[in-house]
């Protein structure tokens, strides 16, 4: 507590002996706000509540005046210690009141504002002929305010305004009670208040103060809160200013149609409004950027390149969704827009704001790999273009913008699905992994592993191999391998009944597998090699489980009878019994003259989904986000699909097996 805060009370007391006792409903007025409002954003603008300091009596006795003159030179502290000894001095002369005004504006002033509340409340109790009366009335509710009382600041100032002549007594009322009415979140009432000052500002720098809160205030304004100013008040401020901020705000909610209505009609209402020309660039940049041609899709893939047969898989297959679809909602014919990334990174990026901005595609196919994807997805996002990936299965892409959607079978995906089939289905509890070691392998390992442990499977054993490896002994014989004449060795008895002379160590069995199946997320070429050595070290009897490496029709010829019965996951499967599979497997050999492969049929889909959302009417790059994120059991080629809120594809895989020499689809 502030040492002149004493000295304050010390007048009260020695005044009230003299004229009565301090009123006790002072004390009461500083108890906490019991009101509950909306949180208000405080203005950036500093405005002080006070108006200028009184002027002296010129009767006023020298002790007063040398008070004012410290106060006025802004030595507060000293000022209250003179006010102080003038009120002990005079008690209750004809500027007795002025001293205690004094003492108030100094509490105010330095913040104290219970204190300067009290010291109002008392002159206004004990001084009620005082020329000061109605000024400290109003810092009574100025008071109010400082303490978060902003009804009661509302109840004291609003019919004190009438009764006031001083302009700039006025204009704090009306500061403080716009203030008050935007703290309990009634931003129209309190604009409709500045508005009313404006009106009676006493000076042009009180003018620009108004303006400039009341900007500050329609900043905070809701867009059905700016509609109601433009509607309730006719005059150019702040009518335009109203109507540029809900432009701006359907600006940055990436409402972009609204936005050019609203820019448009601001401009045309106010073509010389200091902020016309801060429009006009808006507008331009709507239309370079976000105006749209509805009938045309970009695509972004490697022709040439290394990855280029890729590139020709992806393009035939958004090819063939297109031809299939023909006409866009308006009946034009669809366009599609290609842009060679060959495989690089920054000519990814780059063809996307060429088709963003220059071509005006709605959307965008595309890039295929991870890296492209990436580079691409930063793009996508600056310039709110959809842009459904048909690959690129590293983990986060579809995280990278809520602009960015994909389309693809991921590793996540198919180890999930084959533990949950394993256990759930297999009923089988017990696995190890033979992975090999490259970052397929590893990832897959991991899945797989948090998979089964998730369902209440274990992983017992794993092993890694070199994926240039064409012998897998040393692996396999970690995961309990061994080979025949081993075997013998360890057998209990000779054919013959007699105990062999080895000097090896005699076990009573051989050493028990003791796992119930082995994953092995390799490729059809390693496991075709593998299944038949783990037959070799007598790795029998358990279920060989894969990922959609293994689908190729290479791994009966390379893994012979040794893979019969194994099951693993894909995406896609070409010889599926599904209807929609059938349909674009028999349409796409029609085209082209080959199978298609996954590539082809997730690029099939990608564009698949984007044509239906347009199908349904979406007619702004925003109305296709937001349909692409609805979508629901679409059903695609590569699988029946809905749309996760991050913008993955949540997809039914396809299961497959080696039954009786083929790969057939049992689900």
């Amino acid at each position: 507590m502030r040492r002149w805060r004493w000295v304050v009370l010390e007048a009260v007391v020695l005044v009230g002996l003299i004229l009565g006792p301090f009123p006790a409903y002072a004390d009461e007025a500083i108890d906490e706000p019991t009101e509950s409002y909306a949180p208000a954003r405080a203005l950036t603008t500093r405005m002080s509540l006070l108006p200028p300091p009184p002027p002296i009596p010129p009767s006023a006795p020298k002790p007063f005046k040398e008070a004012v003159a410290l106060y006025r030179r802004g030595r507060l502290t000293e000022a209250a210690h003179a006010f102080s000894a003038f009120i002990r001095e005079h008690p209750a002369t004809l500027t007795t009141d002025d001293a205690f005004y004094y003492l108030g504006e100094i509490a105010y002033r330095q913040g104290q504002y219970a204190d300067a509340l009290r010291t109002y409340q008392y002159l206004l109790e004990k001084f009620l002929s005082s020329d000061r009366y109605l000024s400290a009335q109003a810092r009574v509710g100025f008071c109010y305010y400082q303490l978060g009382f902003y009804e009661k600041t509302t109840e004291v100032l609003k019919p004190l305004l009438p009764r006031l002549a001083d302009p700039n007594e006025r204009w704090s009322v009306r500061l403080a009670l716009a203030l008050a009415a935007a703290k309990r979140g009634d931003r129209l009432r309190s604009a409709a208040i500045w508005i009313d000052a404006l009106r009676e500002a006493p000076s042009d720098a009180h003018r620009a103060s108004a303006r400039k809160v009341l900007g500050e205030l329609m900043a905070e304004m809701t867009n059905r809160e700016l509609l109601q100013v433009i509607d309730r008040f006719p005059t150019e401020f702040p009518r335009a200013h109203a109507r540029l901020q809900l432009g701006l705000n359907y600006f940055n909610a990436r409402r972009f149609k609204e936005a050019s209505q609203t820019l448009m009609g601001f401009l045309i209402d106010h073509p010389k409004h200091p902020e016309a020309r801060r429009a006009e660039a808006i507008l331009a940049f709507i239309d370079k950027t976000f105006t749209v041609d509805t009938a045309k899709l970009g695509l972004i893939l490697p022709l040439t390149g290394p990855e280029s047969v890729a590139g020709q898989s992806i393009l035939q297959g958004v090819q063939l969704a297109i031809a299939q679809v023909g006409v866009s909602a308006e009946g034009r014919p669809y366009r599609l827009i290609i842009r060679d990334s060959a495989g690089v990174p920054e000519r990814a990026q780059a063809a996307v704001a060429r088709l963003a901005r220059e071509e005006k595609v709605i959307g965008i196919i595309g890039p295929v790999f991870s890296e492209t994807a990436r580079a691409a997805a930063a793009e996508a996002d600056r310039l709110k273009v959809p842009m459904v990936v048909p690959f690129a299965h590293a983990p986060g892409i579809p995280e990278l913008s809520p602009y960015v959607f994909r389309n693809s079978l991921t590793n996540r995906a198919q180890a999930a699905f084959m533990a949950r089939y394993a256990v759930e289905s297999l009923g089988l509890k017990r696995f190890a992994i033979l992975y090999p070691d490259d970052s397929y392998g590893n990832d897959l390992k991991t899945l797989f592993t948090l998979g089964v442990e998730a369902l209440g499977g274990r992983v017992v054993g794993q092993a890694a191999y070199d994926p240039a490896a064409n012998d897998f002994t040393e692996s396999i014989r970690t995961l309990g391998g061994i080979a025949d004449e081993e075997l013998e060795r360890l057998s209990p008895d000779t054919e013959d009944g007699v105990a062999p002379t080895s000097p090896l160590p005699v076990a009573q069995t051989a050493p028990p597998i003791d796992y119930d199946a082995l994953f092995i997320p390799g490729y059809f070429d390693k496991v075709g090699l593998l299944a038949p050595q783990l037959a070799f070290y007598n790795v029998m009897g358990v279920a060989l489980l894969g990922g959609n490496g293994w689908n190729s029709p290479e791994l009966l010829t390379i893994g012979e009878h040794y893979v019969e019965g194994a099951v693993f996951v894909d995406g896609f499967f070409a010889g599926s019994k599904r209807t929609a599979v059938k349909t674009f497997v028999e349409n796409f050999r029609l085209s082209f003259g080959q199978d298609p492969d996954i590539l082809a049929a997730q690029a099939y889909d990608a564009a698949g989904l984007i044509l239906r959302v347009l199908g349904d009417g979406a007619a702004t790059r925003e109305q296709l986000r937001e349909g692409l994120l609805t979508i629901r059991d679409y059903p695609g080629a590569s699988g029946t699909t809905s749309m996760t809120e991050t913008g993955e594809a949540v997809k039914e895989l396809f299961l497959l097996m080696v039954r009786k020499g083929a790969i057939t689809q049992i689900n």
